[in-house]
């Protein structure tokens, strides 16, 4: 069986830019499957990789040093991390307090009322402690206004007779286990030895407030972790859906070549007014016979159509023949209904994954939240 013919190079400069109706002209389809429905992921899967590898990489190294802070060893003046239960402070109240005062804000939408609740102030109050380690030692810790508490922040309670205002709170009570970061300080006075002497005394390093946290050291970083790999994934998963999508360009491109084929007859189908559509329209066809025998019909543009009933029944045009479909012209090219609206929502999806920030625990940023509900009374 002989090979197909193949169009020669002015038979495809003649029809460069003509394919069905819909589909994507010369370029525009390498440059959406290709270009947009890969690069654009592509790049957004860089920008995401990095900061997962940023947060892991933090995560890490507050694994190592929670690990360091179980483990018994020698304490000694410079920056460490401790992990131990809270003791008693000297009056029986907690060692840390985080007061977080919101004022609320209601409006009405078509879908109901919303308030939005807005931080308008922030309280610490902090009391030195003693932290008792795994193996029975205690350390004085004493942190100060800027020590940075990570905990569940308890409910919200309303403080006002109008309900505008609401307030919550997080606190480092005795008992509870915590991992603290800070430096410790060698203080050789009845001051620093809390019960009279040397001694070691944790306090808050020259440059990074204390850190005290129930949760973890590493915690917080994991869970931003986590975040950008949860986004890494769904950029990948809409990928591969768009490129299965544009399975017929793929095809078409490794496994598809030009033909030549011969024109059999063009025609316009006149379409009446609708309720929709005032005027009268014109949709355009072409059918065509491969070299194999196979008929193919094709809707075509008009100025497509001028130029293939310029060629006239019988004469030669160029087609792409592929496994999975023929088109008329030289390249190969997609539909697109399979092609724009899923790399549109492609490339949203990218920006999206990147530009959203990462929720912010109430300990690292001031609070602010919308809730369908309306301002209620206190009490």
């Amino acid at each position: 069986m002989s090979n197909p013919p193949v169009p020669s190079r002015e038979l495809v400069e003649a029809f460069v830019d003509v394919e069905p109706w819909g589909y994507g002209e010369d370029l525009e389809s390498p440059i959406g499957v290709y270009g947009i429905g890969l690069g654009v992921p592509a790049l957004a899967l860089i920008v995401l990789g990095v900061r997962w590898r940023r947060f892991r990489s933090r995560a890490e190294q507050a694994e190592r040093a929670e690990a360091a802070a179980s483990a018994t060893h020698e304490l000694k003046p410079g920056p460490c991390v401790l992990r131990g239960k809270v003791g008693a402070t000297e009056d029986g109240g907690p060692a840390v307090r985080v007061t977080i005062e919101q004022s609320g804000s209601e409006r009405k939408e078509k879908n109901g009322w919303k308030v939005t609740w807005s931080e308008v102030a922030r309280k610490i109050q902090q009391r030195p402690f003693d932290l008792v380690l795994a193996d029975g030692r205690q350390v004085r810790v004493e942190p100060d206004a800027k020590v940075r508490l990570v905990d569940a922040l308890g409910p919200w309670a309303r403080t006002d007779t109008d309900g505008a205002t609401r307030v919550a709170s997080a606190s480092l009570d005795p008992g509870e286990g915590v991992f603290v970061a800070g430096e410790l300080t060698s203080v050789a006075s009845a001051q620093g030895g809390y019960r009279g002497g040397a001694g070691l005394v944790l306090r808050p390093g020259p440059v990074e407030p204390m850190l005290l946290s129930t949760q973890g050291l590493a915690a917080p970083a994991r869970a931003s972790a986590r975040l950008y790999a949860r986004r890494a994934r769904w950029v990948v998963v809409a990928t591969l859906v768009v490129q299965l999508l544009a399975l017929p360009f793929h095809v078409a491109v490794w496994l598809g070549s030009p033909q030549v084929a011969t024109v059999e007859k063009a025609w316009i189908v006149t379409l009446p007014p609708t309720k929709k559509r005032k005027h009268v329209a014109y949709d355009h066809f072409v059918r065509y016979r491969l070299a194999s025998g196979e008929v193919v019909q094709d809707q075509v543009d008009e100025v497509d159509f001028a130029k293939v009933v310029k060629v006239g029944e019988g004469q030669a045009v160029p087609v792409h023949v592929s496994p999975l479909e023929t088109t008329l012209g030289p390249h190969p090219t997609l539909d697109g209904r399979l092609a724009v609206f899923p790399e549109g929502a492609l490339v949203v999806l990218c920006i999206a994954m990147v530009v959203l920030g990462r929720p912010r625990g109430w300990y690292e940023a001031s609070t602010s939240v919308t809730e369908s509900s309306r301002l209620q009374p206190a009490g």
